[in-house]
């Protein structure tokens, strides 16, 4: 295994990223994800794993809000299998996405 990390420092307002891109082999985020609103304005964020045609496989963070300024939401560890993604989506471009794990090699 090696140890990687995944980070998107802004996105574009109310469209869906792509935050894990697929990997052949599995991926354990370990440590979970962070998701910090840095703008002035409150941010809907949400957070899933799809398959590699987009469709939701799991929700790791639903739909919720974190105020402006509040460094924020925090999802349980979790694992990407193999063709998987992990997508993301805010309300607000100042909204800050970060994960940590291992990729299996």
């Amino acid at each position: 295994m090696s140890a990687k990390s995944w980070s998107l420092a802004s996105v574009t307002a109310s469209t869906v990223t792509t935050l894990i891109a697929p990997e052949a082999t599995p991926v354990d985020v370990a440590a979970g994800m962070i998701i910090t609103n840095s703008s002035s304005s409150d941010a809907t964020v949400s957070a899933w794993i799809t398959d590699g045609s987009d469709t939701i496989l799991a929700v790791l963070i639903p739909a919720g809000t974190i105020a402006a300024g509040e460094p924020g939401k925090f999802a349980a560890p979790f694992t990407v299998n193999p063709g998987h993604k992990v997508r993301v989506s805010s309300t607000e471009s100042a909204t800050s996405f970060v994960a940590s794990g291992w990729v299996h090699e």
